[in-house]
């Protein structure tokens, strides 16, 4: 209901914004005001010169086109220098991977067999198998684990859901984030974070109590990402899950349960650089080079 309403809403209230091939292809740079002046001084100084063909207009158009390509210089070192001085390994290495990679089409692909399949279809069908083949299917057994918190302590039994909560986790959100099976957009969960979070935290809290989650959380639209090697072999790409805005936010929301109660109890050691705030493998290979 929660999201049938949803997306109802959606689709009445939100326009719909048909883009071409080539501004997909070209996309916009949203520069700022001073530097669009440049640009559009730029444009006016070259249509000057193509009509009348006059030496001075030439040398007006070259400064005019120097000047523009000086202040976006300026701007980009400028963005890159904040982006250094945040000390946001996530948001650096983003930002790199984009200069640096492009995501081209899925070449042709072979199953195990040695089939070579063209068709895009077909490939979905290959990358399908093969990713279902190596998932590990939970055999629904707990480990038995002994009790590492003093029994004074209060142990990790359930964690609250409250609209404050949720609405909090909503507003982080990234609205670049891409949609999951529900094609619920992360900046209308954003944006509505106040309205939203009340249905759901009944959500949120339902689930977690019943020990079971929605059908439509429980399953995500796969990206295939290549790393090397032969492009056409399925095994060299790495698939990505993509899943439910809402089921993410309910896991940011356990996570920090979870991590505050280890972190408060001191169940994690020191040494561990992973899964752990502002700690990373770059933390770990940095003392082990030190050391």
């Amino acid at each position: 209901m929660f999201t049938d309403t949803l997306t109802r809403s959606f689709n009445e209230h939100v326009p719909v914004v048909h883009t071409s091939t080539e501004r997909d292809k070209y996309p916009t740079r949203h520069y700022p005001r001073y530097i669009r002046k440049f640009i559009n001084d730029k444009g006016i100084a070259w249509k000057r010169w193509k009509f009348s063909k006059l030496e001075c207009h030439k040398l007006a158009y070259k400064a005019a086109a120097a000047q523009c390509s000086a202040a976006i210089k300026r701007y980009y070192a400028a963005k890159e220098l904040e982006l250094i001085r945040k000390y946001n390994l996530g948001s650096f290495y983003n930002y790199v991977n984009k200069k640096l990679n492009s995501r081209p089409d899925i070449p042709d692909i072979c199953d195990k067999d040695g089939n070579l399949y063209t068709d895009n279809s077909a490939k979905c069908t290959v990358f399908n198998n093969f990713f279902a083949n190596v998932f590990t299917n939970d055999d629904s057994t707990t480990p038995t684990l002994s009790p590492r918190v003093n029994t004074a302590h209060v142990h990790l039994g359930s964690v609250t859901f409250t609209p404050a909560v949720v609405r909090t986790t909503l507003k982080k959100l990234k609205p670049t984030t891409s949609l999951g099976p529900d094609s619920i957009p992360n900046i209308l969960l954003k944006n509505c974070a106040s309205a939203l979070s009340v249905p759901l935290c009944h959500i949120f809290d339902t689930s977690f109590k019943d020990n079971t989650l929605p059908h439509c959380w429980k399953t995500a639209n796969v990206l295939p990402v290549f790393k090397k090697g032969n492009k056409s072999d399925p095994g060299n790409y790495r698939p990505i899950s993509m899943t439910s805005t809402c089921c993410r936010a309910m896991e940011r929301i356990l996570n920090n349960a979870i991590l505050s109660y280890l972190l408060e109890n001191q169940l994690i050691t020191k040494h561990q650089h992973g899964f752990i705030r502002k700690i990373s493998t770059c933390t770990n290979l940095l003392e082990c080079l030190q050391d």
